[in-house]
């Protein structure tokens, strides 16, 4: 059974709908155990069956908080981006699925944790913030905690995580463009990472 839930995965080059198809296929499954068979899939050497890892690893989190730690503190070191973006994905689904307010104090120790990848997983996953409930009726603290990564750029030096506080306070700047303003008003554009980040939340 299980073997033919993953089996096709091996052929899949592009996007991420069949992985999380097959995940659900597993999670439907009282037969199965997805903890034990996204532990199993971490020590693929096939990034597909990684990022099916990740996503039952996201899915059951809010029950598990083993999968938690298993994505806060061993898949933020996978050198695949497609385990990366997943990781994204799965983060924002653990904060939906126990609500983004109740998500807070996880939110934030991700965005004040030492390793880049983990800060870029919440950044990115959340986009857009304020289509978020609770960041949809308090957009200032969505912008509050993606510009609090700003100082930490240049020593992140994480081209990546530059990239997406720039993106997502763009994304924010579009319906909120004075509270981005008031956010980076007192950036150090002597850091090139802030600069860089300042340039694309400035892009149309």
């Amino acid at each position: 059974m299980l073997s033919s839930i993953i089996a096709p995965l091996k052929d899949l080059k592009h996007g991420f709908k069949p992985v999380v198809d097959a995940g659900n296929k597993i999670l439907a499954n009282d037969a199965l155990m997805p903890l034990n068979i996204a532990i199993s899939l971490m020590s693929s050497g096939a990034y597909q069956e990684r990022s099916l890892a990740v996503f039952l690893f996201g899915e059951i989190a809010p029950q598990e908080p083993v999968a938690l730690d298993y994505l806060t503190t061993k898949v933020v070191d996978d050198p695949s981006w497609q385990v990366q973006e997943m990781l994204a994905k799965a983060l924002d689904s653990y904060s939906a699925a126990i609500g983004y307010e109740a998500a807070l104090p996880q939110i934030r120790e991700w965005i004040k944790a030492k390793h880049p990848a983990l800060n870029r997983a919440v950044i990115e996953g959340l986009r857009i913030w304020t289509s978020r409930s609770y960041f949809k009726e308090n957009p200032e603290v969505a912008v509050g905690l993606i510009s609090s990564l700003a100082p930490k750029l240049s020593k992140k030096d994480n081209v990546y995580l530059t990239r997406s506080v720039g993106n997502a306070l763009r994304d924010i700047k579009k319906k909120y463009p004075d509270l981005v303003k008031d956010a980076v008003r007192n950036w150090d554009h002597s850091e090139v990472a802030v600069q860089q980040a300042y340039k694309l939340l400035q892009k149309k």
